[in-house]
C-alpha cells in the first residue's frame, strides 16, 4: 500500500534534496517547489496529504503561503508543519495562527520530521474518514427524511392528517376510550339516480371533486372524515384530538360545506353536469374511539348511540325541508348567534328515545 503524497515548499536546495531523498526513502511520494507562490500553485493541482513548508523564502514567506492555502477550499484541509530557522515562540504563534498545525526548528532532525509527519498525516486521514462518515450519514439522514415525507404524504391519503399525527406520536394499538366528541354524516340526494344518468367516469369525477370540497370544509374546523362509503362520509370532531368546542366546530364545518356545495355545483352547471344537494346529521355525547379492526388493517372510528343518532339524523333529512339536522345535545353547545329552528320532539327509525331535533338555518 503506497504512502501519501508530501509537498515540500523550500528554497534552499540542499535542505530541499535532504528532505525529498529521506522521505522518498521511507515510501513517501514527494514533490517539490521552491517558493510560496509555485508551493501553492503545486497543492492546489496535486492535492497533497500534507506539506512542509519553509518560513524565511523569497517573494511571499511561509506564513503568507499558509494563509492562502488555508483560504482556498481546495487546499485549505491541508495540514501545514512550518520548518524554520525561526525559533521565537512569537514566529510559532504567528505560524499557528497562520493555519500551520506544528513547527520544526532548524537545523531539523530526521527522527523528529518523521514522528511529526506521521501523526499528522494519521489525524489528516481520521479526519477524512471522519468528513467522508459525516456526509454518508447526511445523505442518509436526507434519504430517511425524504422517505418519512413520501410515507406521511402517502398516508395521509388514507388516513386523515390528526390520525397519523397521533399515530406517529404514540403508535398504534387496537382498542377505544370513552369521550365525548361530535359525529356527522352526510351523503349526496338521490345518488342512485344521478349514477344511471352518467357514466361511470363522470360518478369518479363527481365523488373525487365532492369529497375534496367536503374535507377541506370539515379539515379547516378540525375534524376528521374516517369513511367514506359511497357518496356518504362520516366526520368525527373531538377525537383523536379533543377539541372541547366540538359541535360548534361540527356545525360551522356543515355551514362550510352547504356554502360549497354552492360553489360545486356552479362548476358543474358550467361542465354540463347535474348539480346535487346533501343532508347533513350532526348529534354530540359520549362514543367510544379507537382503532378497529387486526393488527394487519385497522381505521380509526368512532362508534355508539351518538353515532347512530348522528347517521339517522343525515337519513331525516330526506323527510324535512331543511339539510342540516342536530341534536339537542349539539344545540345546547352551540353558539347563540347561529340561528336554528326546533323540529319537536320526534322518534327516528333505529333509535330507541325521542330526541328533539333542530335544524340549522342556512343562508346559501
Amino acid at each position: 500500500m503506497s504512502k501519501a503524497t508530501i509537498l515540500v515548499i523550500e528554497d534552499n536546495q540542499v535542505n530541499r534534496y535532504l528532505l525529498t531523498s529521506y522521505l522518498t526513502g521511507i515510501g513517501y511520494l514527494v514533490l517539490n517547489a521552491e517558493n510560496g507562490q509555485d508551493g501553492i500553485a503545486t497543492a492546489l493541482a496535486k492535492q497533497p496529504q500534507l506539506i512542509l513548508l519553509d518560513v524565511m523564502m523569497p517573494g511571499i514567506n511561509g506564513f503568507e503561503t499558509a494563509k492562502r492555502l488555508k483560504a482556498m477550499p481546495e487546499t485549505q484541509e491541508i495540514p501545514i508543519i512550518y520548518i524554520s530557522a525561526l525559533d521565537q515562540l512569537s514566529d510559532k504563534l504567528t505560524g499557528f495562527a497562520a493555519g500551520g498545525v506544528d513547527y520544526i526548528t532548524k537545523p531539523f532532525n530526521f527522527a523528529e520530521i518523521l514522528a511529526r509527519v506521521e501523526i499528522h498525516l494519521s489525524i489528516y486521514n481520521l479526519q477524512r474518514e471522519l468528513s467522508a462518515k459525516n456526509e454518508a450519514l447526511a445523505a442518509a439522514n436526507d434519504k430517511i427524511t425524504d422517505l418519512n415525507n413520501r410515507l406521511y404524504e402517502l398516508f395521509g391519503r388514507f388516513a386523515t392528517q390528526p390520525v397519523a399525527d397521533e399515530l406517529l406520536a404514540h403508535g398504534f394499538a387496537l382498542g377505544g376510550s370513552h369521550v365525548e366528541a361530535t359525529a356527522m354524516f352526510s351523503d349526496i340526494r338521490d345518488f342512485t339516480h344521478i349514477t344511471k344518468t352518467q357514466g361511470p367516469a363522470v360518478t369518479i369525477q363527481l365523488l373525487n371533486d365532492y369529497f375534496a370540497y367536503m374535507i377541506d370544509a370539515i379539515g379547516k374546523e378540525g375534524g376528521i372524515v374516517n369513511q367514506m362509503v359511497g357518496d356518504g362520509l362520516m366526520a368525527i370532531f373531538g377525537a383523536p384530538l379533543p377539541h372541547e368546542d366540538h359541535a360548534q366546530r361540527a356545525v360551522q364545518a356543515a355551514i362550510r360545506m352547504r356554502r360549497c356545495i354552492k360553489t360545486f355545483n356552479q362548476k358543474q352547471l358550467a361542465h354540463g353536469r347535474v348539480p346535487i344537494e346533501i343532508g347533513i346529521g350532526i348529534a354530540s355525547g359520549p362514543v367510544i374511539a379507537g382503532y378497529l379492526g387486526t393488527q394487519i388493517r385497522a381505521t380509526y372510528t368512532c362508534v355508539g348511540d351518538t353515532v347512530n343518532l348522528a347517521a339517522r339524523l343525515e337519513e331525516h333529512t330526506k323527510q324535512v325541508p331543511y339539510s342540516v339536522l342536530i341534536d339537542q345535545q349539539t344545540r345546547q353547545a352551540l353558539d347563540p348567534a347561529i340561528p336554528v329552528k326546533d323540529l319537536g320532539i320526534l322518534n327516528l327509525k333505529g333509535t330507541i328515545q325521542e330526541q328533539n331535533i333542530f335544524a340549522v338555518l342556512i343562508d346559501d
